[in-house]
């Protein structure tokens, strides 16, 4: 199976999902490989689909600006914006 497929089952990655830097973590022996994927290139087709292997660990950080803006709403994304107004005052 293949990324984008595991990705169409499971819904997406989410808006706060951090698309460049996805990484699938695989067992090799005793050792763990972590391969790292742009999501955003793959799904663009610049960069091949991962075949995932049995046991691979699929692992999408968050973005933390958009987790906070998703999680506070509106009210978060003024406080933001005053900030960046502010420090552009100074």
């Amino acid at each position: 199976m293949t990324l984008m497929k595991v990705a169409a089952l499971t819904g997406g990655s989410g808006f706060e999902g951090k698309q460049s830097d996805l990484r699938i973590v695989r067992s090799v022996g005793t050792s763990r490989q972590v391969i790292r994927v742009d999501l955003n290139k793959v799904v663009k087709g610049q960069e091949p689909d991962p075949v995932l292997q049995p046991e691979d660990i699929v692992f999408l950080p968050t973005n933390s600006m958009k987790a906070a803006i998703k999680n506070g709403g509106i009210g978060t994304l003024l406080g933001i914006v005053s900030v960046l107004l502010f420090a552009v005052q100074l």
